[in-house]
């Protein structure tokens, strides 16, 4: 069973039925504090990053100084989870109001930018920071997949097709098994994610709509994709 923990909705709110509702508008991201599951984050499509540190009694804005509200990937290093990332630009509609990514360093309250280019007018779908390294991260967006090495300091792109969704393998490393749903299909990289070759997937289409993956974490040898 599920429950509403906000943020507040709104009231009469935007409905494609007849009647106006209460909408809490579209959640982009969401992330849990390895460290204390009470502490939770959340990304808004056009609103911004909300935090709770009581598993959703009360919720808090903390990016509205940011130079955007438009949010699509929020990640914790999990080494080291005072510090988190949030990618700006939604990739489903406000990619264009992308403006690179922002960092916290106490634990998701207070935000900076931490670089732009080459993000900016680009939306984001996904955030990966490697278990095993705390500078390394890997990014999906709408214009592909990014790596860093430097703590989000600068960017290389490794591929150049639309990235929905990055799955690395729970121990992280430099030889880490990485999964990419992307619009030309299912991509693999065994280097932490620099280079990549294609998986192929029964009846798979030429392109898709959206494809997603997953390790199962009690048994990384074993992965699922979903797509449409």
């Amino acid at each position: 069973s599920w429950r509403f923990l906000g943020p507040t909705g709104v009231s009469n709110g935007q409905t494609y039925g007849e009647s106006r509702v209460i909408v809490s508008g579209r959640v982009a991201a969401i992330a849990v504090d390895p460290s204390n599951t009470s502490h939770v984050l959340c990304g808004g499509a056009g609103g911004g990053v909300w935090e709770t540190r009581n598993t959703g009694a009360s919720w808090a804005p903390r990016s509205d100084t940011a130079p955007t509200l438009t949010v699509g990937a929020i990640a914790f290093d999990p080494s080291a989870p005072t510090t988190v990332y949030c990618g700006t630009g939604e990739g489903n509609f406000y990619w264009r109001l992308g403006a690179g990514i922002l960092r916290s360093t106490d634990g998701g309250t207070t935000w900076s930018l931490l670089v732009g280019a080459p993000f900016v007018g680009q939306g984001f779908y996904d955030l990966i920071v490697d278990p095993a390294n705390g500078a390394h991260l890997l990014a999906a967006t709408t214009r592909g997949i990014y790596e860093s090495s430097d703590g989000g300091a600068t960017w290389s792109q490794r591929r150049a097709s639309t990235t929905w969704d990055l799955a690395m393998r729970p121990s992280g490393g430099a030889s880490a098994e990485v999964l990419a749903g992307c619009r030309d299909g299912l991509f693999r990289s065994a280097d932490g994610g620099t280079s990549w070759t294609a998986v192929t997937l029964p009846s798979a289409p030429a392109a898709w709509d959206r494809l997603a993956v997953s390790h199962v974490r009690s048994n990384p040898a074993v992965a699922y994709a979903f797509g449409s």
